[in-house]
């Protein structure tokens, strides 16, 4: 709950302040606000709220399907005018994958089994979403690296004539 609540509040506080002051107006701006009031919600909920996997599930799950599904549509709807628009498909896509991995792990699962130190242990359901949070960011966070680095060799002509 603690990592959930200091991502979606970090999140959301660096996309509302971004989309506030972009020039991009109407509905991407609207979408952008959205997002950025979305995870920073969720983020708070989380941070505010007593430790619990079902209510970590929930909010997770809520983040994940309406923000990738707000970053999808703005990918599509941009995608022939903005050579960003392939990157928020591939987000947007990435989060919702997110959110169906998240729901098809089911809540009560538990694994026991012996570790190589011959000590018996878990594998728990809280343990598998965790883990795919983190792979989550990992894959999200070098994509976007290499996704900025590729916009900043595009030629200003080419982004302001589309």
């Amino acid at each position: 709950m603690l990592t959930l609540g200091l991502f979606g509040v970090a999140t959301g506080a660096i996309v509302l302040a971004f989309v506030l002051r972009s020039p991009v107006r109407g509905i991407e701006r609207g979408l952008g606000v959205t997002q950025g009031a979305v995870a920073l919600l969720v983020g708070i909920a989380a941070l505010a709220s007593p430790s619990s996997l079902s209510l970590f599930i929930l909010l997770l799950t809520v983040f994940a399907v309406v923000t990738g599904f707000l970053e999808l549509y703005l990918g599509l709807r941009v995608r022939k005018s903005s050579t960003a628009g392939r990157d928020h498909i591939f987000v947007g896509a990435l989060t919702v994958l997110l959110a169906l991995v998240v729901l098809l792990i089911p809540a009560d699962f538990v694994q026991p089994f012996t570790g190589p130190d011959g000590v018996a242990r878990e594998l728990t359901a809280s343990i598998i979403i965790v883990g795919v949070l983190g792979a989550y960011w990992a894959i999200l966070g070098v994509y976007l690296v290499i996704a900025g680095l590729s916009l900043k060799s595009v030629p200003k002509k080419v982004e302001a004539a589309a």
